[in-house]
């Protein structure tokens, strides 16, 4: 039976219709092989810009919603990147941040990262600029 477009299917497998809570889109690109290629995340960047016309996005064009890209952090290359110690492969989490370019803005940004990662009892280790 095909279901009109304001109706949710009913509960079943997986799918829980209760989750249901907005218009965002969502996708998926991966590896089955599990094998890290950059064309996995070149393809994941292009499904995002794809949706953008399905993300928020303030009328000044300078905030949005958060949108991103989840994969598996590549240990070897932080290790080559970061100034500061990491404690070991699978112990540590990491957040891409893109800042602003104004100074002020960037340094209030770097203290309310910081702030936020205080209240939910984690740590910054530290900071690196990553190249492209």
């Amino acid at each position: 039976m095909a279901l009109h477009w304001d109706q949710t299917p009913e509960r079943q497998g997986l799918y829980d219709p209760t989750y249901e809570s907005d218009a965002c889109g969502v996708g998926a690109v991966m590896d089955m092989g599990k094998k890290p290629s950059r064309k996995t995340l070149t393809d994941a960047r292009d499904m995002v810009v794809r949706m953008t016309h399905r993300g928020a996005k303030q009328a000044h064009e300078d905030d949005g919603d958060g949108v991103g890209i989840m994969i598996s952090i590549p240990d070897e290359y932080y290790r080559t990147c970061c100034t500061f110690t990491l404690p070991e492969a699978g112990c540590y989490g990491v957040g891409n941040l893109f800042m602003p370019p104004q100074e002020e803005k960037r340094e209030d940004s770097k203290k309310l990262v910081e702030r936020m990662a205080r209240k939910l009892g984690l740590q910054v280790g530290g900071r690196a600029i990553l190249g492209t």
